[in-house]
């Protein structure tokens, strides 16, 4: 068999093992291209594989995107600007994420939601320590200190 008769095989290889990725989670362009130059495919089987994917709907940065805010708001809630980072590091486009995420979400309504939920954790501390863990808490989440002020205000601390 020759190299060319070898490529629907080799492109069929690399159209599976794209979709067993896929199966686990929504992915980036970024991260399905990456994922099959470590599986060490050749760049042309690359680009016709992306773009299967991408015409089938299947690959769709903006729908990633979306995918990945709403699994950030409803398990792991973090800030805009947090968000913005890791959909970068996923290699997304930062001009395709700000005109997404600033639709999508608000600041102080996810971080006051997420503080609701967890701030029984704070209920053996008292006065200014309550604050600076209850303010530390939201800040590892990237929370800026306009928002927390105002959630901890709002929660009468």
């Amino acid at each position: 068999m020759s190299y060319q008769t070898d490529l629907p095989v080799i492109q069929n290889k690399a159209h599976n093992k794209a979709l067993k990725f896929l199966s686990y989670r929504m992915r980036s362009e970024k991260e399905l291209y990456d994922f099959l130059v470590k599986k060490k495919f050749e760049e042309n089987i690359i680009q016709k594989t992306i773009q299967a994917f991408k015409e089938e709907g299947l690959v769709d940065d903006r729908k990633f995107i979306k995918w990945w805010i709403e699994q950030r708001q409803t398990f792991r809630p973090k800030s805009k600007f947090v968000l913005k980072k890791e959909l970068m590091s996923k290699g997304v486009r930062r001009e395709l994420i700000e005109e997404v995420i600033d639709d999508s979400q608000d600041d102080y309504e996810v971080a006051k939601n997420f503080f609701g939920k967890k701030k029984h954790r704070f209920n053996k501390y008292s006065g200014k320590e309550y604050f600076q863990k209850a303010s530390a808490f939201l800040q590892r989440r990237g929370f800026g200190w306009d928002i927390i002020k105002r959630v901890l205000h709002d929660e009468n601390i």
